[in-house]
């Protein structure tokens, strides 16, 4: 597949197809558009009804050519103009004319043809060309190598059953078992590890590991229960390399770096443990909310150079688990001299 850069800045949200019903009339379709998208191009308005054209187009990858359907800003006058809806998250019709009555576009399959409900799409933003196009899961995966999906429901609740959603299996790619645990990163039994310390100045400094490990080793890291798990994933993430020793950099992903390209493809709810196989590829944003606010941590693969690299992991047999620091909303009168570097800065420099 082409490199990092053909790719950089688009948003990447994979959906499943909404069915909705007019009075006397036959089932429509749906494509949601998720709100980052849409603030990401400035679309949204609070005075006035959006509207967006949707328009075949042909493009070509690879040596592939395939219609994908575009959307840009339109006008209720126009014909191809449909409303953007925002009942319950944000959709747009998918034109009947595209998944019921037409086959083929100037000599070309139709890959909208005959779509259910619950079908996959995949919804790219390009906010510098203020623009979206939605792609067939498959000619996406022509367009970039990449096979992906929309997080089905059994990712959703998976926890409930204490097995491993395997993400990486919707993939091409090899997978590795995560075990999720987020921790207490304010508790009290940081501040007495760190005895002869400036607990406020430690807590702020995020290059040393010291404090975490000895605590972990203690078998007395304060384990906690999160209200969600998410998981977002940028599969086209290629770690910065060190141009002065050859070779990669060590230093941990950038949340900002990552995060343009992400999607969800897991969420768990009210869990002191989540089970995933995630992807051998790109990197990872992992979030973990809890009552008093959220904390996240980012890992990534990067081709076999320095493999998976968490800031807080440890090794079980096959499975690494990932400790997820929270929350990143202090207590009053507990806040680390750099309280900023702690909150966004658990990996990396941002």
């Amino acid at each position: 597949m082409a490199g990092k850069q053909q790719y950089q800045g688009e948003m990447v949200r994979p959906v499943r197809l909404d069915a909705y019903s007019r009075p006397a009339a036959r089932d429509y379709l749906e494509i949601p558009i998720k709100q980052d998208i849409l603030e990401a191009l400035e679309w949204l308005s609070e005075d006035e009804a959006v509207f967006l054209r949707l328009t075949p187009e042909i493009e070509e990858a690879a040596g592939n050519s395939f219609v994908v359907l575009e959307l840009t800003l339109g006008e209720e006058s126009e014909r191809e103009s449909y409303k953007l809806k925002s009942s319950d998250g944000y959709s747009v019709t998918l034109p009947a004319t595209w998944e019921a009555h037409q086959e083929e576009y100037r000599g070309l399959q139709n890959p909208f043809y005959g779509l259910e409900n619950d079908d996959q799409v995949v919804v790219v933003a390009f906010p510098d060309e203020k623009r979206i196009r939605v792609y067939h899961p498959e000619d996406y995966r022509k367009r970039t190598g990449l096979d992906i999906r929309a997080p089905s429901l059994a990712f959703l609740t998976n926890g409930l059953f204490n097995r491993f959603a395997d993400i990486a299996g919707q993939t091409p790619y090899s997978g590795q078992k995560w075990e999720i645990v987020p921790f207490d990163a304010q508790h009290e039994v940081f501040e007495e590890e760190a005895t002869g310390r400036n607990y406020r100045t430690f807590l702020g400094f995020r290059g040393n590991l010291g404090l975490f490990e000895r605590v972990e080793e203690q078998d007395r890291l304060p384990v906690i229960r999160a209200r969600k798990i998410r998981v977002r994933w940028n599969p086209f993430y290629e770690h910065p390399k060190n141009v002065m020793m050859d070779g990669p950099s060590m230093s941990k992903p950038k949340r900002k770096d990552v995060e343009s390209g992400a999607f969800v493809v897991y969420r768990d709810y009210l869990t002191r443990c989540s089970r995933v196989i995630l992807p051998e590829k790109g990197a990872f944003i992992v979030e973990a909310e809890v009552k008093d606010g959220s904390g996240w941590i980012a890992g990534g693969y990067f081709g076999g150079s320095i493999g998976w690299d968490a800031k807080y992991q440890t090794e079980e047999d096959d499975c690494f688990r990932m400790y997820v620091p929270t929350p990143t909303e202090f207590k009053e009168g507990r806040e680390p001299e750099n309280a900023k570097d702690w909150k966004t800065g658990t990996t990396g420099h941002q």
